[in-house]
């Protein structure tokens, strides 16, 4: 009940009331009856492919004299995707990096730095992406995103390349600042800074970085192929583009603060998307219905399984993630 889930509760609500003003439901309904369940069931399939390709990258950003089993991965990946979708401030991606250190006894701080390479890789897609939709005509409300996206995108490989290249020499040039900060303070920077720098290395490894690249676009097209399967199973004629763009607005709506399950953000951002290419209202919101339970159904069951099965609780999983932010924070 912290001021993020209030703060997301509101903006669910208000796209809840947003998806549903002047909709049929009836209309839903009827497009929800029409759903053809074979499409449906390798949808779903499609999402758990996903996530053993997710689990797959993950592993491959650990050094590889230091690369945790694959069942743990997996395992532990699912549990953050659960509490990125059910919890606030998506404090899922501090939690598996503390779980992932505490059950392979590694870094917590050089695991996070693998998160937060993952997601940089996942941000260069994104751009890509849009810079692939560039050939149709964009809505007017994501006209300007990729202008915006790819100043952040170039701003961040601006600082991977400097890290890559001087990484070292920073913490070198950094040494003068010990005669204005105590030598505990000193000594935590030194640390988890060599740390986030260790989490790099896959930038300088061609072939490990290949891999990573490789199943980084796996696990998007088969983002692309759960939408294109949706789309079959409710019997919507919609180009690939169209499966391409949605399956963007939905990657880039996650940053949205959002009530347990992303209800309401999700559907709205389904149905603004698809009424662009002239689908039907009452169309529209069913497939965001469809489309949700595929996604976010998977993700509440595995969640739910690697929990038990990593022997994690829910308390403990955000008490992981509050060590992992004092572990992040300056010395007393």
């Amino acid at each position: 009940m912290s001021w993020q889930f209030w703060v997301g509760l509101a903006i669910s609500l208000a796209c809840l009331v947003l998806a549903l003003r002047d909709v049929d439901l009836n209309g839903v309904l009827l497009t929800l009856e029409q759903v053809k369940a074979g499409w449906l069931v390798l949808a779903v399939f499609s999402v758990l492919a996903t996530f053993v390709a997710k689990a797959i990258r993950w592993k491959l950003l650990f050094h590889v004299s230091n690369r945790p089993p694959l069942k743990r991965a997996f395992s532990i990946q699912a549990i953050g995707m659960l509490l990125n979708t059910f919890a606030p401030a998506r404090l899922g991606d501090l939690a598996r990096a503390y779980l992932m250190g505490e059950a392979e006894g590694k870094s917590k701080v050089y695991t996070l730095g693998t998160v937060i390479v993952e997601k940089f890789i996942d941000l260069s897609l994104l751009f890509l992406s849009f810079v692939l939709l560039s050939q149709i005509a964009l809505p007017g409300w994501l006209k300007s995103s990729p202008q915006q996206l790819g100043l952040v995108l170039l701003i961040g490989v601006l600082g991977l390349g400097i890290l890559l290249w001087k990484g070292n020499s920073l913490l070198e040039w950094g040494k003068p600042l010990a005669k204005f900060l105590p030598a505990a303070w000193m000594e935590w920077i030194a640390s988890r800074s060599r740390l986030g720098l260790n989490s790099l290395d896959v930038f300088r490894q061609p072939w490990q970085l290949f891999w990573v690249i490789f199943w980084s676009l796996i696990s998007w097209l088969l983002g692309l192929s759960t939408n294109v399967l949706v789309f079959v199973s409710l019997g919507l004629h919609l180009s690939l583009w169209v499966a391409l763009l949605l399956f963007v607005v939905l990657q880039a709506g996650v940053v949205l603060p959002s009530s347990p399950g992303r209800i309401g953000v999700f559907h709205y951002l389904t149905l603004i998307t698809l009424l662009f290419f002239s689908v039907g209202k009452d169309a529209a919101l069913g497939c965001g219905f469809v489309l949700h339970l595929v996604v976010v159904g998977p993700i509440g069951i595995i969640g739910a399984i690697c929990l038990w099965w990593e022997k994690v609780t829910w308390v403990k999983m955000t008490d992981a993630a509050a060590s992992l932010s004092k572990l992040l924070k300056r010395p007393a």
